[in-house]
Formats: structure tokens, sequence, C-alpha cells
């Protein structure tokens, strides 16, 4: 067994072994029979816009975007379908701003897979030999809340793992912390993006879209909280976000595909004018 300190501090950037702290308490509450769980899908294709920004100075961004798969009995989730069509919308529909989109990865929707999977995009990330000054990283996610009419931009993801029903692996932690680092389940983080202006932005194009304080405290907010963390240890050159999505018979598949598209135009322009 690891020292509690090396676990604390979760899964560092570019690290191939996984050490996340969320193991540690998977590893005592799930049985994972030794076998790394597989990322569902993982649809690496890149998406860069037809034309560049006129202001040369300005970051290039990259994004990394996720959704999920089957969960509860939904078979076809929206979010695994989105980063399906997503890379030939983008083409179809090509961005307005310089950004690229580097992968499309739909993840297993349990605490475990979740967690490797984002791990395998984190490495490989790391394997490009981004340089710091020259590039900001998204990690953006998008999720299914079944119970919602119009899009929500979560602000915060909790350090409590909640699940009120098991996830894919038949995990089912209650009341659990997430990183003992942040020593109560109370403690949330917040993402660095400006999310009200965000959401006004889009608001006004016509999109019905919300901020939110909550997450829930299901496999959306485990992975929040993890993204979170990791883009605070790599706080110079990372940000992240997640996003709830309706179901397709609230908003459309085609309408969701262009809110997907405009909110990555409206977070280029926005994160290449941050200071970092």
């Amino acid at each position: 067994m690891e020292s509690n300190s090396s676990l604390q501090h979760g899964i560092v950037f570019g690290v191939a072994a996984l050490t996340a702290v969320g193991f540690y308490y998977l590893s005592k509450k799930q049985m994972i029979g030794g076998t790394k769980p597989a990322v569902v899908e993982n649809t690496r294709v890149a998406a860069k816009p037809a034309t560049s920004d006129a202001a040369g100075s300005r970051k290039h961004v990259v994004f990394h975007i996720t959704g999920f798969g089957r969960y509860a009995g939904i078979e076809n989730n929206p979010t695994s379908i989105l980063m399906k069509k997503l890379p030939t919308h983008l083409r179809d529909h090509p961005l307005r701003y310089s950004a690229e989109v580097a992968s499309f990865t739909v993840l297993e929707t349990s605490g475990v897979g979740s967690l490797f999977g984002l791990a395998d995009r984190l490495q490989k990330n790391k394997a490009m030999n981004w340089k710091e000054n020259d590039v900001k990283v998204v990690w953006l996610h998008f999720g299914l809340n079944s119970s919602i009419e119009s899009f929500a931009l979560e602000r915060v993801a909790w350090n409590e793992a909640d699940f009120t029903h098991p996830d894919e692996r038949g995990w089912n932690p209650r009341a659990q912390i997430i990183i003992p680092d942040y020593q109560t389940t109370a403690h949330c983080l917040g993402t660095t993006l400006p999310v009200e202006n965000l959401r006004d932005r889009l608001q006004a194009k016509k999109f019905s879209v919300e901020t939110s304080d909550n997450p829930g405290r299901f496999v959306c907010n485990w992975l929040y909280f993890h993204s979170l963390h990791f883009a605070t240890m790599n706080s110079s050159s990372d940000v992240s976000l997640f996003v709830h999505v309706p179901p397709f018979s609230e908003v459309s598949k085609e309408k969701q595909l262009d809110f997907a598209r405009e909110l990555i135009d409206e977070l280029t322009d926005i994160v290449q004018g941050m200071e970092f």
C-alpha cells in the first residue's frame, strides 16, 4: 500500500502509472479484478477552423472533450452521441476562432472507468509536448441530466461521492470524500472560467442555458472534481468545465450539436483573452 501522502496527490499530468486517490477508495470498495477498465470510445479527430484570428499573439487553444456511455439503463446516452457526431459537425460548420479539438472521448459511466479514461487523455496531452506559454488546454466535459430542460454550466464540483444508484461497475459509495487533501465533503473546487460571461454569450445566441452549483454527486461530479483538481495542479495552462445537457426529447440532437459548437467558439474567445 502506498503512503497517504503519495495517494493524496492524485493523478499528475504525464504520469504513466495511475496513483489517483480515487483508486485507493475504489480498491477498498470495488472489485476491479486487476484489469484496467477500457475507455468505451476514444475518437481522436482534430477540428480546425477554416479561418484564423487577426491577432497573431492570441494563444492557441486546444480542447479535449468528453461524454459518457450508457448508465442506469440508458443505452444511448445523448453525450456519447454528441461525441460521435461532433467531429463531422465541426468539419461541416467550421469554428470562427482559431482552436483545435484534439480528442472526443466517450467515458465509461463509472468512477474507476471515467478516471482511467481521463488519465489516458491527460497522458496523451502531455505527450504532445505543448509549450506552456503558447497553448491553453480546455477540458470540456458533457453529461446528461434527465431532469433538466436547458443546458447547465457547472461552476463547481464537490468533494463527495454519494451515488444514488450503482455505477456501471457496481460501485455505490455514500457520502464518501473523493480526495482527502480537501478533508471534507463540504469542500468544492470551482472552475477558473468566467461562467456567467459564458452564459450571457450563449443566451445572446438564443440558447436556453443557466449556471449551476449542483452537479449532483454521481459520476459527473466525481469526474469534474478530479478534472478541476488536475487543472489546479497545472494551473498555468489548463482549465476545466462541465456542462449538463438535457435529453434529446427536450432539446434536439441538432440543437445540441449547434450549442456545443457555439460553446467551443465562445470558450476559445474567452480563454484567448484570459491571463494565466
